[in-house]
């Protein structure tokens, strides 16, 4: 039972700093967006991911080893004791940051697809501007005709 408490401890805390994370990364979309700060952010959450992937092997080593499917079920069949209290309080705690977890998730999705709506929008209008004429005949002052290519073309 008291790895199992330790097994759930553990995902609660990286669940919890997994939540704190993706707030940094909205905090830093919402606001003027710097590629080192949403980089840093990013690399945070990759860093917490990975702790999670690495404790989700151990959970399931250990529901193979100690029988059950989920580590709720296993501390369901437990007989009643303070450490079961305790493994059922966080695992309660553990469900609610998990909805917080979603919440901020989503969140941070329609942020990056907004950014990703706000460039997309602003390389067709760079796309679509035409180039005019910047040296004309003298005495030509308003007639500029617009040359047949793109001023932003990748190849001129």
């Amino acid at each position: 039972m008291k790895e199992a408490l330790a097994l759930i401890r553990k995902q609660w805390t990286l669940t919890a700093a997994l939540t704190a994370d993706l707030t940094e990364l909205k905090e830093c979309l919402k606001g003027k967006i710097s590629g080192k700060s949403v980089t840093d952010s990013a690399e945070k959450i990759d860093t917490t991911l990975k702790e999670l992937a690495e404790l989700n092997k151990a959970q399931e080593r250990f529901l193979a080893k100690a029988g059950g499917d989920t580590m709720a079920d296993f501390v369901q069949a437990q007989p009643a004791s303070e450490d079961r209290d305790v493994a059922l309080r966080l695992l309660f705690q553990l469900e609610e940051a998990v909805w917080q977890l979603k919440d901020a998730l989503g969140l941070n999705k329609d942020l990056l697809e907004n950014a990703r709506d706000f460039a997309a929008y602003h390389m067709n209008v760079l796309s679509q501007t035409v180039a005019g004429n910047t040296y004309g005949p003298p005495g030509n002052q308003g007639n500029e005709t617009v040359q047949g290519r793109k001023m932003f073309e990748a190849n001129a």
